[in-house]
């Protein structure tokens, strides 16, 4: 199994590729979709960053963000399976700000980015 008891005791962490995932499960099925999930993300990964710049990312940053910046820049990708959502940070903008963004199936749509800062 991928998935082991986080510190926390009522969730469960795997790293697949670089990227976390968070789940309140750990078995075959979950496993599973992470493996797909961790696919499509890198799969995925341009179209995930057209989608940030889309939703206004931009206006966290002076003068704007290009794609290619801000594919550089974002890094720390945790997967919420159960929320069904993509955390992302930019450390170098600062180390508080998250940008989440929701999705449905195993990332087969990018719904929302919500920054909480």
């Amino acid at each position: 199994m991928l998935f082991e008891e986080s510190g926390s005791g009522d969730e469960y962490e795997a790293n697949i590729d670089g990227i976390i995932f968070l789940g309140d499960t750990a078995n075959e099925e979950t496993d599973k979709r992470a493996r797909r999930i961790a696919a499509a993300y890198n799969e995925k990964y341009d179209e995930l960053i057209d989608f940030m710049i889309e939703k206004g990312i931009g206006t966290l940053y002076h003068g704007g963000i290009t794609h290619d910046e801000l594919k550089d820049a974002v890094e720390c990708p945790i997967v919420d399976l159960d929320a069904n959502t993509v955390c992302l940070i930019d450390k170098e903008l600062d180390d508080t700000t998250i940008m989440e963004i929701g999705y449905s199936g195993d990332l087969n749509k990018f719904e929302y980015l919500y920054i909480n800062r």
